[in-house]
């Protein structure tokens, strides 16, 4: 307990030493996670920042440039993850598309998941037309891209169902995590091998 105490207090003061505009992205990446976009307003960003409201204003005129700046953040750091992750495996690319599904899980079972940051957006920013439904296709779109890179190399005249296929698979099992909790990336994973088994 001890431990954890002593671990928040030093990600607070890491937090604390940042510069303005980097101190409320770092609330809002953990407000907007946890307790969701709608729900947050930007006088409880800028609270937990610790910055003035003109501050605020001076790097995001608008809470939606700041959810976009979220999410653009997000995707930068999760797609660096997830490129590393794959980039540890060994095998070829069979063996790495079904290793999407270990890292899939590897990342649920982090404390505090709560699903998805870009579907958690896309079911909260109902408009289509809302800025923030921009980086949701593009995270999306570059994820997809990773598997069908993986998938070209297996299926070259298939990749891009293929690739359609098991992003399908990867957003069901994060849906699913959410819904109902267990494993469902382990699921998703044997899914993928009778997909990658079909000629």
């Amino acid at each position: 307990m001890k431990r954890a105490r002593s671990a928040r207090a030093s990600r607070r003061e890491a937090v604390a030493s940042l510069p303005a505009r980097e101190r409320v992205l770092a609330a809002a990446a953990e407000l907007f996670y946890r307790d969701g976009v709608r729900a947050t307003g930007v006088d409880t960003v800028i609270a937990a920042a610790g910055v003035a409201k003109r501050s605020f204003y001076k790097h995001f005129p608008s809470k939606d440039e700041l959810v976009v700046a979220w999410l653009q953040g997000t995707s930068a750091d999760w797609l660096a993850w997830f490129r590393a992750g794959l980039a540890r495996r060994r095998g070829g690319p069979r063996e790495k598309l079904l290793a999407v599904f270990d890292l899939l899980d590897e990342w649920m079972g982090q404390p505090g998941f709560r699903g998805c940051p870009f579907l958690n957006s896309a079911h909260e920013l109902a408009d289509l037309r809302h800025p923030a439904r921009e980086e949701v296709r593009r995270h999306t779109a570059a994820l997809e891209g990773v598997l069908r890179e993986l998938a070209g190399e297996l299926r070259p005249d298939d990749a891009e169902a293929l690739a359609a296929g098991l992003v399908l698979l990867f957003e069901g099992a994060i849906v699913t995590a959410v819904a109902r909790g267990g494993r469902p990336a382990r699921d998703a994973r044997r899914a993928a091998a009778r997909l990658l088994a079909e000629t």
